[in-house]
């Protein structure tokens, strides 16, 4: 160790760099895929720490810079952060790409500074952004440079991104033959000959009363984002018990009216109750499908399945443990994804469509005036009615109320 740190104080800094590399691939060759993240991350910030990229705006603003890139099924997002004239930091992140580009990133964006992250002075975005839109939100400065080095700060943000995403796809290709092999021996241990297609299931609860759910697929041990389906659930019991029959029985019913094809198993990110409640609605719709739970320990990590009414544990260095903590992390970020994107446009998107009087015209002029569905449950019936008439704006104000909007599970 003290001739690796010798080393690196004399600027040999490539022995570092290929240990992180090799850590990352060793993570990935067990489908540990949450760790081979955090080892390109470090990756990514050590080459920051080794490089620093000194930049010119002749001021001495704070910035942060946001790129991206797409290839139609997962966006990549980079953000640098510019202080004092050098890139001192960078975050980047990797999504399915379920929404439109401009409304992921705007969403990525405003939801940014949420993290204890600091808002700089001035943002420089994409030009696929609607500027007024995130300077309102944010009340910072937001700018799509055009020329000169603010431009070209702006491409680097691009390609490092482009680049993020092509290393992504990399590493997903060396995986895919260890994912089908972790899905054929999780086939082997639940004695399902032939597994393939797998459809994964989690609830999320929205202001106590409004509630949703998310269902990813995972073929051959890999995820088909063009197959998951997002779930408004509108039972007014939002228990999970209710929530899981709801979300079966609209699943699965339109499974058999559509004809389409059916998995070999279903998994629900929950215990008994959930299981008993899917298997309820199973059998009244006379399908027979395997179906598992995952239980989790105290720390709110999977450590077995729950398959006929029997615990399976599964040691956490095997690949079947790793592919199904991947699925798990899928549909519960997927969900989850869904439930912030309703609570970030709660006005505009569910909350609001349950008041008379309220249209998409009406829904935007109180983000635009208020900047989140907070500040609209915090403001007077005399703010409201400068956008809505005063009765909408009453009866807007009683459902808040009513509902105590805000108590989110």
């Amino acid at each position: 160790m003290n001739d690796e740190i010798i080393k690196f104080l004399k600027g040999n800094d490539d022995f570092l760099l290929k240990k992180i590399e090799n850590e990352m691939y060793t993570a990935s060759a067990n489908l540990n895929f949450e760790r081979a993240q955090e080892m390109k991350n470090l990756l990514e910030d050590v080459k920051i720490v080794l490089k620093r990229q000194i930049i010119d705006f002749n001021d001495n603003i704070d910035r942060d810079v946001f790129g991206y890139a797409t290839d139609g099924n997962y966006i990549a997002m980079q953000v640098f952060h510019v202080r004092g004239g050098k890139i001192v930091e960078r975050d980047s992140t990797l999504h399915p790409l379920i929404d439109l580009e401009s409304e992921t990133l705007t969403y990525y964006i405003c939801s940014f500074y949420d993290r204890n992250n600091l808002k700089p002075k001035e943002l420089f975005v994409p030009n696929i952004i609607d500027n007024g839109i995130v300077s309102n939100i944010l009340g910072v400065k937001v700018i799509t440079p055009l020329r000169g080095m603010k431009k070209a700060v702006l491409d680097m943000a691009m390609h490092n991104a482009s680049v993020a995403l092509e290393e992504k796809k990399e590493l997903a290709n060396r995986n895919d033959e260890r994912s089908y092999q972790a899905s054929a021996d999780l086939g082997k241990l639940l004695s399902i000959e032939n597994l393939s297609r797998v459809e994964i299931f989690d609830n999320s609860h929205l202001f106590g009363t409004f509630s949703v759910s998310g269902m990813v697929v995972f073929i051959d041990g890999k995820p088909f984002k063009n197959e998951y389906r997002k779930f408004k659930i509108m039972n007014d019991k939002v228990d999970d018990y209710n929530l899981m029959k709801e979300v079966i029985y609209r699943r699965y019913h339109r499974v058999l009216m559509d004809k389409l094809e059916r998995p070999d198993l279903i998994i629900v990110d929950g215990g008994k109750s959930q299981i008993g409640a899917a298997q309820e609605i199973l059998e009244e719709l006379e399908m027979k499908i395997p179906m598992c739970g995952l239980r989790k320990n105290d720390k709110h990590k999977t450590d077995a399945l729950i398959y006929k009414g029997e615990v399976i544990t599964i040691d956490s260095h095997t690949p079947v443990f790793h592919l199904l903590e991947r699925m798990q992390d899928e549909v519960h970020n997927f969900t989850i994804r869904y439930h912030k994107n309703i609570r970030s446009k709660g006005a505009l998107e569910s909350i609001l469509d349950n008041i008379v009087g309220v249209g998409s015209k009406r829904k935007r002029e109180l983000l635009k005036k208020f900047g989140s569905l907070d500040k609209i449950k915090k403001a007077s019936i005399e703010e409201l009615s400068t956008i809505l008439p005063t009765n909408v704006a009453e009866g807007l104000k009683s459902y808040f109320i009513d509902k105590e909007i805000g108590n989110e599970k």
